[in-house]
C-alpha cells in the first residue's frame, strides 16, 4: 500500500510538472531571467526572457527583454520590444519611461515632442517619478527649453534632496549652459544630502577632474576609496586624478590595488598602465603571470601579444599565438591576430592561409573579404583590394572602414566619380561620421569640385576635428596653392599626433610646392628630436635627406628607423633607392635579390629590379621580373602596363594586349591610357593614338605624355597643335627628346 500510494503521489508530481499554467512557467523564466540580469550575464538573462515571452503573451517579458539588450547596445531591438510590450497593455509605466528616454536621445522634433507627451503623462500619474522628470528634462532641453529643464530638476530636489541622478542630471544642463559653478554647486548639494554616497563622492570628483580641479578630485576620490576600499570604479578615478598630476608612482600603487580586486575585468590594469608609462618589460612580465594563471583568458593573451608586437618581439607573439593554435586549430581570433604578424612581417601567403583557416566554411564573411583586402593592399595587388571589399560591403553594407578604404582605393586608381558614388550609397546612419566625411570631400576635389569638398570639410571639422578631416582641409589649401595656410591645419593636427606621418607628408609637400625644402628638412629635424623613437618619422626624415642630397646624414636616419622597426613597410625600397642615388648600383641590386630570394611575391622588389634592368639596357632581365609579378598575380596593373611599354617598338601587337588587360582592371589610369596611345602611335594607327592620349593628359598632363600627344597630333595632320604641344613639353623637360624619340 505505501509503495502504491508512492507511485500515485509521484505520479501527481509529474502531472502537475507537466502541466504547469502559462503563468507559472512565465514567473520561472522571469526569476531566472532577473537573477542572471543582476549577475550581469546578459546574453543568458535574454534568452531566459526570451522563453518567458513564448511562455505567456505578457508585457513584463517584453519590458525585461528590452531591458536586457539596452545593455547588450541591441537599440533596435530594444525599442522593438518596449514597442510590443505597450501593445499587449498600452499603461505599463516601464515600458513607456524607457520607450520615451530612447526617443528623448533623438534630434527629430516631433519625436521628441511625442517623448514629452509620454513622459507628462507618466509623471501626472507619479508626480515623484525621477527617473520620468530627469527623462522630461532632457527633452525639454533638447526642445530648446534648458530654463524649463532646470526649474523642473530643482523643484524635484527640493522633494528629494538626496536623488543622485537628478543632481547630474542638472549638473550636466548647467554645465550644457557654460554655468560650471552651479553644475559644481548641484554636484556638492548632492554629496552633503548623502555623505556615505560613494557614487555621490564619484560624481564629484569626476566633474572637478574634469574641469582641472585635480588637487579637489582627488580630495573627493580618496573619500569614495574610504567609504568603499574595493570599489573598482572609485580606486580608477583615484589613479587617474593621480596619473594626470604626474604622480607616476602613486598612480602605478593605485593601480596594483586596482588589479588584486576580484573582478576579472580589473586584472590586467596594472599591466597595461606599466607598458603606457614606458616600464614595458615590467608590463609584458605582469601579463605573462596573468596568462599563466589562466590559460583560457583570451583578453589577456591578446594584451600580451600586442605588448610583444610593440615592444618588437614579433617572435615571442608568434609563438604564443602559434602554441594556442597548436591547442585549439580552430582558434579564431589567434588565427586572426597571427595573420596580422604575417601581414606586418610581408608573409602574405601565410596570412591569407590563417585567415582562410579562420574563416573555415564561413566564406561569406565581410571581416574575412576586409581582411583579405588589407592583405592584397600590402601586396600591392590594388585590384584584388577593390575586388575584396567591394565583397566585403556586399556581404554587410553597412561595414563603414570598408567602405571608406575602397573610396581612397578609388580616389588613389583615379576614379573619383565612382568613388562619389560609393559614399552616396552609405547607409543614412553612417552619412555624418567624420571618417566617411573625409574621404566624400577627397573625392569631391578627386572629381574637381573644390567648392562642395570645402563645405563638406567644413561640416565634418564642425562635428569632429578629426586628423582626417584636419588633414583634407590641408589638401584642398595645397590644390588652392595657398600652402601657408594649408599649414595651420597640419600643425594643429602634429601637435596632437607628434608622429602623424599623413600630416608629415603633406606638410613636407607645402614647403616642397614652394621649393623650400631646407625648411621641410629642418621642421622634420626638430619633430625627430621630440620624437626620437618613431620609426616612420625617422624613414621620413632620412627620403627628405636623399632629396636635399645629405646621403650620409639619410643613411643615419634610415638605420635608426630600421633599429626601432625592422620590418617598417618601405623601409627596404627606401635603403635600395639609397644605394642606387650613391651610384652603387650593385649593392642595390644584391639587396633586391635577397629580398625577392626571401619572398618570391616581392611585387615592390621585383618592380625596383626591374626598373635597374631596363636602366642598365637589359630588357630581357626586366622582362623577367614583370612576368614573375604577373604569374603570382595576374592583376597586377603596374606590371602589365610595364610590360606592355617593354615591347612598345618592338612588338606593339603583343603589348597592346598587356595594356588592353591593364585598361579593363584600371580604364582610369592615365599611365595605362598613356601606354596604349604610345602603341597605336607605333603601329601607325594615329586616330586612335590621340583619343588616349588625350584621355591620359586631360586626367594627368605630365611633360611625357603631352609630349606623346604632340606627336601623335602632327603625324595625325594636325601639325600645328602638334608642334606647339612638343616645344611646350620639351620645355618643361627637355630630355625627352632622348628618353622618348619619335
Amino acid at each position: 500500500m505505501r509503495l502504491r500510494a508512492s507511485i500515485v503521489l509521484l505520479s501527481g508530481i509529474a502531472f502537475t510538472a507537466c502541466f504547469s499554467t502559462p503563468t507559472q512557467k512565465e514567473a520561472k523564466f522571469l526569476k531566472t531571467g532577473s537573477d542572471y540580469f543582476d549577475k550581469k550575464d546578459y546574453a543568458r538573462a535574454a534568452l531566459e526572457f526570451m522563453n518567458a515571452v513564448r511562455a505567456a503573451h505578457t508585457a513584463e517579458p517584453l519590458y525585461r527583454l528590452g531591458l536586457t539588450y539596452l545593455q547588450l547596445q541591441d537599440y533596435d531591438k530594444a525599442v522593438l520590444c518596449f514597442q510590443q510590450a505597450l501593445q499587449l497593455n498600452p499603461q505599463h509605466s516601464g515600458a513607456q519611461l524607457k520607450l520615451a528616454e530612447m526617443m528623448a536621445s533623438t534630434a527629430d522634433k516631433n519625436t521628441l515632442e511625442d517623448a514629452k507627451k509620454w513622459l507628462d503623462a507618466i509623471i501626472g500619474a507619479s508626480p515623484d517619478n525621477a527617473e520620468a522628470i530627469n527623462a522630461l528634462s532632457i527633452t525639454e532641453a533638447r526642445l530648446g527649453n534648458p530654463d524649463e529643464a532646470i526649474r523642473m530638476l530643482e523643484q524635484a530636489l527640493r522633494k528629494a534632496p538626496a536623488d543622485l541622478r537628478t543632481s547630474i542630471s542638472l549638473a550636466r544642463l548647467k554645465l550644457s549652459q557654460k554655468d560650471v559653478d552651479g553644475a559644481e554647486r548641484a554636484l556638492k548639494d548632492a554629496v552633503q544630502h548623502a555623505p556615505n554616497s560613494v557614487h555621490a563622492a564619484l560624481a564629484l570628483s569626476q566633474f572637478r577632474a574634469s574641469i582641472g580641479k585635480l588637487d579637489e578630485a582627488e580630495a573627493e576620490a580618496h573619500r569614495a576609496v574610504s567609504l568603499d576600499p574595493k570599489n573598482g570604479t572609485a580606486l580608477l578615478t583615484l589613479a587617474y586624478v593621480q596619473a594626470n598630476q604626474n604622480r607616476l608612482d602613486q598612480a602605478e600603487e593605485t593601480y596594483r590595488r586596482i588589479s588584486a580586486l576580484p573582478e576579472k575585468q580589473y586584472k590586467p590594469l596594472h599591466a597595461i598602465f606599466l607598458l603606457r608609462t614606458g616600464k614595458t618589460d615590467g608590463g609584458i612580465a605582469e601579463l605573462q603571470r596573468l596568462w599563466k594563471a589562466d590559460r583560457k583568458d583570451r583578453n589577456v593573451r591578446t594584451r600580451l601579444v600586442a605588448a610583444y608586437v610593440t615592444a618588437n618581439k614579433q617572435d615571442d607573439a608568434e609563438k604564443l599565438l602559434s602554441e594556442a593554435i597548436q591547442a585549439q586549430p580552430n582558434d579564431s581570433l589567434a588565427l586572426s591576430q597571427r595573420a596580422e604578424i604575417y601581414l606586418w612581417e610581408g608573409k602574405y601567403a601565410q596570412a591569407e592561409k590563417d585567415l582562410q583557416q579562420a574563416a573555415g566554411a564561413q566564406l561569406e564573411s565581410a571581416p574575412v573579404h576586409y581582411a583579405l583586402a588589407r592583405i592584397r593592399a600590402a601586396s600591392g595587388a590594388k585590384v584584388g583590394q577593390r575586388q575584396e571589399l567591394e565583397e566585403a560591403l556586399r556581404l554587410d553594407p553597412n561595414m563603414l572602414a570598408a567602405r571608406m578604404d575602397l573610396v581612397q582605393a578609388l580616389i588613389a586608381d583615379k576614379q573619383a566619380q565612382t568613388a562619389l558614388n560609393i559614399v552616396n550609397q552609405a547607409p543614412a546612419a553612417q552619412k555624418n561620421n567624420p571618417g566617411l566625411i573625409a574621404v566624400y570631400a577627397a573625392a569631391l576635389m578627386g572629381a574637381g569640385d573644390r567648392s562642395a569638398a570645402a563645405k563638406e570639410i567644413q561640416r565634418g571639422l564642425a562635428i569632429a576635428r578629426t586628423p582626417l578631416l584636419l588633414i583634407q582641409g590641408a589638401t584642398l589649401k595645397t590644390i588652392q596653392k595657398n600652402y601657408a595656410g594649408a599649414r595651420v591645419p597640419l600643425e594643429e593636427l602634429l601637435k596632437r599626433q607628434p608622429d602623424n606621418i599623413d600630416g608629415w607628408n603633406l606638410l613636407v609637400e607645402t614647403y616642397a610646392a614652394e621649393k623650400q625644402l631646407p625648411k621641410a628638412v629642418a621642421r622634420l629635424r626638430k619633430g625627430v628630436q621630440q620624437n626620437p623613437r618613431s620609426a616612420k618619422l625617422q624613414f621620413l626624415y632620412g627620403l627628405n635627406l636623399v632629396a636635399a642630397g645629405d646621403l650620409k646624414g639619410a643613411r643615419s636616419a634610415l638605420a635608426a628607423a630600421a633599429a626601432i622597426e625592422p620590418n617598417l613597410a618601405d623601409l627596404q625600397p627606401a635603403q635600395v633607392q639609397l644605394e642606387i642615388v650613391d651610384g652603387k648600383t650593385a649593392a642595390a641590386k644584391q639587396m633586391l635579390t635577397d629580398a625577392i630570394a626571401q619572398n618570391p611575391k616581392n611585387t615592390t622588389a621585383r618592380l625596383m629590379f626591374a626598373e635597374l634592368e631596363n636602366k642598365a639596357g637589359n630588357p630581357g632581365g626586366a622582362n623577367a621580373q614583370y612576368r614573375a609579378i604577373i604569374g603570382a598575380d595576374p592583376n597586377n596593373v603596374t606590371a602589365l602596363n610595364n610590360l606592355a611599354w617593354l615591347f612598345a617598338k618592338d612588338n606593339p601587337e603583343e603589348a597592346l594586349k598587356y595594356a588592353q588587360q591593364a585598361a579593363k582592371l584600371a580604364p582610369e589610369d592615365p599611365s595605362v591610357q598613356d601606354t596604349i596611345g604610345w602603341l597605336y602611335y607605333h603601329k601607325g594607327v594615329y586616330d586612335s593614338a590621340v583619343r588616349y592620349l588625350k584621355a591620359a593628359v586631360a586626367i594627368e598632363g605630365t611633360p611625357r605624355r603631352k609630349y606623346h600627344l604632340g606627336l601623335a597630333l602632327t603625324k595625325g595632320g594636325d601639325q600645328d597643335a602638334g608642334r606647339k604641344m612638343v616645344r611646350a613639353a620639351l620645355d618643361s623637360d627637355p630630355s625627352l627628346a632622348k628618353t622618348e624619340g619619335n
